[in-house]
């Protein structure tokens, strides 16, 4: 077996330091390409270089966050084999299914305050108006991500109002849900998860907003969405999925059951999550990312709203959203899909094979 050889005090200072000065040159170039008024002048800065100087400088921040995170990934992978959690096949998404929803998505909650168009003007506002890290990075920290976190649930349930109208549901959501739940005879299993959708009767959601406890078993018959924030940005968000897989694992024992649905997000990435309970362990899969942003080029980065419903129509759908005139091979199909169920064909997810 091989072993990974100890990164040297002085590389990893030297790495550090080029990459600072990378950035520095990298935000400096951007500064000369978008002139005083923030228009692009033409002439100051070769795009193609900037950009390929951009790669080199991601790929240098992704080889240090990797060796930072080194010890703490290979915890999370060996609490996830004490507890007989592993990753499966992916999920793909379908292109013609997922416009289909992410177009249905736009249409519904019309009626309510937080549209689809709304939505997409505060993340721009926010876009404008929280720290970044750079002219090459992200969100700084968790709380500047809850921020957007926050807007999507906001849109769902405007989303959801709909449906609540003509039926007895209700959706509660409850922040930093903690568990603790046996999932051995001598196992004991801790998870916490940013975000959870609760939704059912109202004779149970009402309940849950001041009594938000997996443990009661008024609470199991509810439906569930999971998202989850990670609490460092430094590391490339695949990261921390062992850690979302091992907290939704945890409230699918605590909950009693066989499938939950979710989703961990650094604000502007997505990456779906399905945990499948089987025996004495359990499955995850994961979507690779679905990124809000656009770059038509190498400074210039735009939410694409497309990108915002699919997202909202997603978490919508899995929370229980009736799921009307989605067509799937020119059929049209009416179902609703339940968020502890396994995906069918009203999804726009399949598993890879």
């Amino acid at each position: 077996r091989k072993h990974e050889k100890p990164l040297h005090l002085a590389t990893n200072n030297n790495l550090s330091a080029c990459y600072g000065t990378l950035s520095n040159v990298v935000s400096e170039l951007v500064g000369l390409l978008m002139g005083e008024e923030g228009a692009e002048v033409e002439g100051n800065v070769n795009t193609e270089d900037l950009k390929n100087l951009m790669d080199v400088t991601l790929n240098l921040r992704s080889t240090l966050s990797g060796r930072s995170r080194h010890g703490s990934n290979k915890l999370a992978r060996e609490s996830l084999d004490s507890i007989n959690v592993e990753g499966g096949p992916m999920l793909i998404v379908l292109t013609d299914e997922a416009k289909a929803l992410g177009d249905l998505s736009a249409s519904q909650g019309n009626n309510e305050f937080w549209t689809s168009d709304v939505l997409y003007s505060h993340l721009n506002m926010l876009k404008k108006f929280v720290t970044f890290a750079g002219s090459i990075g992200d969100i700084l920290n968790e709380a500047g991500a809850r921020l957007w976190v926050n807007a999507f649930f906001f849109r769902v349930r405007a989303m959801l109002s709909e449906l609540d109208a003509a039926t007895d549901e209700a959706t509660v959501l409850s922040l930093e849900q903690h568990v603790n739940v046996t999932v051995h005879p001598s196992n004991n299993l801790t998870g916490s998860i940013s975000y959870t959708a609760f939704r059912g009767s109202k004779k149970i959601a009402v309940p849950f907003l001041t009594t938000p406890a997996f443990e009661l078993r008024r609470n199991k018959d509810a439906s569930t969405l999971f998202v989850n924030v990670p609490k460092s940005f430094d590391v490339p968000l695949e990261d921390f999925l062992p850690e979302t897989a091992e907290g939704m694992y945890a409230c699918a024992k605590a909950l009693n059951k066989s499938v939950v649905r979710g989703a961990l997000t650094n604000e502007n990435r997505w990456m779906f999550v399905i945990v499948k309970v089987e025996g004495d362990g359990a499955t995850y899969h994961t979507s690779s990312r679905i990124n809000l942003f656009g770059y038509p080029n190498p400074v210039e980065e735009v939410i694409e709203k497309n990108a915002c419903d699919l997202v909202a129509g997603i978490m919508a759908h899995w929370v229980r959203v009736p799921l009307s005139r989605i067509c799937v091979n020119a059929l049209t199909k009416v179902k609703i899909c339940h968020s502890d169920t396994d995906i069918d064909d009203s999804d726009c997810f399949v598993y890879d094979t």
